[in-house]
């Protein structure tokens, strides 16, 4: 099967390969030309690929013209004996970025902001093999490749879901706070993280309640992603049947988890001071299978773009009044190695 998807990379045609969290089947599916299709509704069969910020970006829909499957086998991966470590080039100045978000939002206007920075790194392999490293060590995470010759290459395991819809029921879950792993050890989560996590879950709720029936909402959780531990609640709903599942996305993404409260004046914030372009990272991705009635959309983290030799991976934190710097760097640096130990 790998040699087939290696022969479908090849071809030059956008494709996308996916498996969802605690599964072993692989889907792909290809697109039969270059056409940059942009979503307008979830009513066809195909894959959602969306970038942080709608307005500068597309929103691309892959359609599903050819497909393959098969189930995929884990393996033990295969590690080498370093780690890869990033060079701090940039910690000065992301802390000072931090330093500046503390300040205001303690001026007032924000509750919540999201600050983001991107790594370089060497690839030293092609990007199915990196793909099969993902599946390998992130078994419940959504593992995918996605390439489109208008975008690039992307890879992730991002442990959220945005929403999955199916009939008219909408789950969706608030992920937030992070607690790096050790041994078996549950985390010992502070008043920040908890606040945090209760922002994610208020917002959520606030934005399914125009277009549903019902909310329902289960209590807090640990959960554990890769080398990390989050809090985690999840939120149910029963859509009104005459409400689109694309105007309940529009109103979710982005979410605090990704940009901040309140969520526009926070976007506007990062915009303008993040000093890069997140592009699709934080964005939206997923299969949309209307036919069936299903479709699962889930938040681009945890992910890195490829090129023929390099990888740029994303990472970020939540900045509230109690951030403190240097721990918000050692959690960006904590969440680096979820993508940086498929290149050692």
């Amino acid at each position: 099967m790998w040699s087939q998807l290696k022969e479908i990379a090849a071809q030059g045609l956008p494709f996308v390969c996916f498996r969802m969290p605690n599964s072993n089947l692989v889907k792909v599916y290809q697109q039969k030309d270059t056409a940059l299709n942009i979503l307008k509704d979830f009513d066809k069969e195909g894959f959602v690929f969306a970038p942080f910020d709608t307005t500068e970006l597309p929103t691309i829909f892959l359609t599903k013209d050819a497909t393959l499957s098969f189930e995929y086998k884990i393996e033990e991966p295969k590690r080498s004996n370093t780690t890869t470590d990033f060079l701090e080039s940039d910690k000065t100045s992301y802390l000072n970025r931090i330093k500046k978000a503390v300040t205001a939002i303690k001026g007032g206007g924000y509750q919540k902001i999201v600050l983001s920075r991107s790594i370089q790194a060497q690839l030293n392999k092609d990007a199915t093999t990196h793909y099969k490293s993902c599946l390998d060590s992130y078994t419940n995470a959504f593992c995918y490749l996605f390439y489109h010759p208008r975008v690039g290459t992307w890879l992730g395991a991002t442990p959220e879901r945005l929403c999955k819809l199916k009939g008219n029921t909408i789950k969706t879950a608030s992920l937030a706070g992070t607690w790096v792993a050790e041994n078996s050890s549950l985390p010992n989560w502070g008043q920040k993280e908890l606040e945090e996590q209760q922002m994610v879950t208020d917002y959520i709720i606030a934005a399914l309640k125009p277009f549903s029936k019902s909310v329902s909402v289960s209590k807090v959780q640990s959960v554990k992603a890769g080398n990390l531990w989050h809090l985690k609640t999840n939120i149910e709903g029963q859509l009104l049947t005459s409400q689109s599942l694309l105007q309940v996305v529009q109103d979710l993404h982005p979410t605090p988890a990704v940009c901040g409260i309140p969520k526009m004046d926070a976007k506007k914030y990062i915009l303008q001071n993040e000093g890069y372009s997140r592009t699709y990272y934080t964005g939206y991705l997923g299969p949309v299978n209307s036919l069936h009635g299903e479709t699962e959309i889930f938040v681009n983290l945890r992910c890195m773009q490829l090129s023929a030799t390099d990888a740029t991976i994303y990472v970020g934190g939540g900045i509230t009044k109690d951030s403190i710097p240097e721990n918000e760097w050692e959690e960006t640096q904590a969440k680096s190695k979820t993508m940086g130990a498929l290149l050692s």
